[in-house]
C-alpha cells in the first residue's frame, strides 16, 4: 500500500519542533485500507505486551517509586519529632508548639500507609490497565462478529431476492414483491458497510491503545467465545475483597486519621471547646464512611456476581433463540418456495434471525467482560488510594 508523507506548515513545524517532537518519518494511509506486514496477537499477549511495556505500566512505576519517596519523606519527618521528644528542660515560649507523641504517631501512620499501599495502588493501576486491554481487545472481536453476522445477513437477502425474480418470471408473485425483495438487499449491503466502519474505528483504536500504528494491519488470534465462568465462590469471593479492596484500605487509614487527631485534641483541647467537638464529629463522620465502605463492596461483588450470571443466562437463552430463529428461517423459504407464504413473511423471520444473532454476539461481549470484572472485584480493585 502506497503512504504519502505529512505535508507540515513551516509554522507548525516551528512550533513542532520546539517542542522536540520529531515527525520526520510519520506517514499517513491514504485511504481506509489497514497496512503493513500483519501483527498477530492474542488476548494474553496484548494484555502481557501493555503490563509490561505500556505507557500505563510505565506511569504505575513512577507512581509505585512516588509512593516510596513520600514514605521516605515521612520516615525523616518522623525522626525529626522523635529527637524533639526526646529534649529535656524545652524553655517555656516553645513549648505550646512542640510536637507530641499523637503528632509523632501521625506522622508514623501515614508513613506506613505510604511505604504499604503504593504496591497495592500499582496492583490497581495493572487491574486497570488489564481491563482496558480486555475490552479494547473484545471490542474488535466483537465488532468483527458483527460485521460477519451482517454479511451472513445480505447473503440470505440475497438469496430471497433471486428466488422471487425466478417466482416473478413464472408470473406468480408480483413487482412488489420483487421491489420489496430489492430493497431489502440494499438495505442489507448499507447495514454491511456500516458494520465495516464500526470495525475499521475498533481496530484503529486498538491500534492507538497497543501503540501501533492507527493503520497497522493487526490480526487477532482470539475469537469472541464465552470465557469459563468463575470458579470463586460469592462467599469467598465478598470474604476476599473485604481484605484486599483499595477502598477498604483507605477507609480504615481515614478512620485511623481521625483517631489519631482525636488524640491529639484530648491533649491540646478541653473536651468543651469547639475545636475538640468538631473533632469529634470527624471522627463519627470517618467511622460511618469506613463502615459504608465495606457494605458497598460487599454490594459491589454481588452485583457483579449477579450481572456475571444474568449474563451466562442471556447466552444460554441467546444461542438456542439463534438456533430457533435459524430453522424458522428454513421453514420460511421452504413456505415461499411452494407459495404457502410471501416475501415479507420470510423477510420478517430474517429480520428475527439478524436480531437474535446480533445479541448474542453482543451477550457474549458483556459476558466476558462481567467475568473480568468479578475476579477483579477481590483483588486491591482499581481504584487508587490517595497517598499524600
Amino acid at each position: 500500500m502506497k503512504k504519502i508523507k505529512i505535508v507540515l506548515s513551516l509554522t507548525t513545524l516551528l512550533i513542532v519542533g520546539s517542542l522536540g517532537i520529531s515527525l520526520a518519518n510519520n506517514v499517513i494511509v491514504p485511504d481506509m485500507n489497514f497496512t503493513g506486514d500483519a501483527v498477530k496477537i492474542s488476548l494474553s499477549e496484548a494484555t502481557d505486551q501493555m503490563l509490561k511495556y505500556g505507557p500505563g505500566a510505565e506511569t504505575a512505576k513512577i507512581n509505585l517509586a512516588s509512593a516510596d519517596a513520600i514514605a521516605s519523606g515521612y520516615s525523616e519527618s518522623n525522626q525529626s519529632i522523635q529527637e524533639m521528644l526526646k529534649l529535656q528542660n524545652v524553655p517555656l515560649s516553645t513549648q505550646a508548639t512542640m510536637p507530641t507523641k499523637a503528632d509523632a504517631d501521625l506522622i508514623k501512620l501515614q508513613r506506613d500507609f505510604a511505604r504499604s499501599q503504593g504496591p497495592f495502588n500499582y496492583e490497581a493501576e495493572l487491574n486497570t490497565l488489564k481491563m482496558d486491554t480486555i475490552k479494547n481487545y473484545f471490542t474488535v472481536l466483537q465488532a468483527e462478529d458483527a460485521l460477519k453476522i451482517n454479511k451472513e445477513n445480505l447473503a440470505v437477502q440475497q438469496r430471497i431476492y433471486d428466488n422471487t425474480i425466478k417466482k416473478f418470471n413464472l408470473g406468480v408473485v408480483s413487482k412488489q414483491d420483487v421491489l420489496q425483495a430489492e430493497v431489502a438487499v440494499l438495505s442489507a449491503k448499507d447495514a454491511v458497510a456500516g458494520a465495516d466502519s464500526g470495525l475499521k474505528m475498533a481496530r484503529m483504536g486498538l491500534n492507538s491503545f497497543l501503540g501501533y500504528d492507527v493503520m497497522q494491519q493487526v490480526t487477532l488470534t482470539d475469537t469472541l467465545k464465552a470465557v469459563d465462568l468463575s470458579t470463586v465462590p460469592l462467599a469467598d469471593a465478598i470474604e476476599k475483597a473485604l481484605v484486599n479492596r483499595n477502598e477498604i484500605k483507605a477507609g480504615a487509614f481515614g478512620l485511623k486519621i481521625q483517631q489519631v487527631l482525636m488524640a491529639r485534641m484530648k491533649v491540646r483541647y478541653p473536651a468543651n471547646s469547639s475545636t475538640y467537638m468538631k473533632q469529634q464529629v470527624a471522627l463519627l463522620s470517618a467511622q460511618a464512611r469506613y463502615d459504608q465502605t465495606i457494605s458497598g463492596m460487599e454490594i459491589d461483588v454481588r452485583s457483579k456476581y449477579m450481572v456475571m450470571q444474568t449474563k451466562k443466562s442471556a447466552i444460554v437463552t441467546g444461542t438456542a433463540s439463534v438456533a430457533k430463529a435459524v430453522e424458522l428461517l428454513r421453514l420460511s423459504e421452504l413456505s415461499y418456495s411452494v407459495g404457502m407464504n410471501t416475501v415479507a413473511d420470510v423477510q420478517q423471520v430474517q429480520v428475527l434471525v439478524l436480531s437474535q444473532k446480533l445479541a448474542l454476539s453482543q451477550a457474549l461481549l458483556s459476558y466476558n467482560l462481567a467475568i473480568y470484572d468479578y475476579n477483579t472485584a477481590m483483588t486491591a480493585g482499581t481504584f487508587k488510594a490517595p497517598i499524600v
